[in-house]
C-alpha cells in the first residue's frame, strides 16, 4: 500500500509529542500527508529518512478569507 491511515489526538497540548512521532514515521518510511478534524491522520510512503517536524496553529480558512499561494509564501 502507498498510504496509511491511522486514529490519533492533536491537539495543541500534545504538539511536541506529534512532532516526535511524526519524524519516528518518516524514519519508518510513512510521511503525513493530511490530518482530519483532529484525529484522522493519513500517511503517505516515502524511503525512510530523518526529518524533522514543527506543528504550528493557523487560523482557520473559510471560503472567503482562503489565501493565495503567493500570500502564503509572504507570511
Amino acid at each position: 500500500m502507498n498510504f496509511k491511515i491511522e486514529i490519533n489526538y492533536l491537539n495543541i497540548n500534545n504538539y511536541p509529542y506529534i512532532e516526535k512521532y511524526f519524524a519516528d514515521m518518516a524514519n519508518k518510511g510513512w510521511l503525513i500527508h493530511r490530518i482530519f478534524a483532529g484525529t484522522i491522520f493519513i500517511y503517505s510512503k516515502i524511503q525512510p529518512r530523518e526529518l524533522d517536524f514543527s506543528i504550528s496553529p493557523y487560523e482557520i480558512e473559510r471560503a472567503f478569507t482562503r489565501k493565495s499561494k503567493a500570500e502564503l509564501v509572504l507570511n
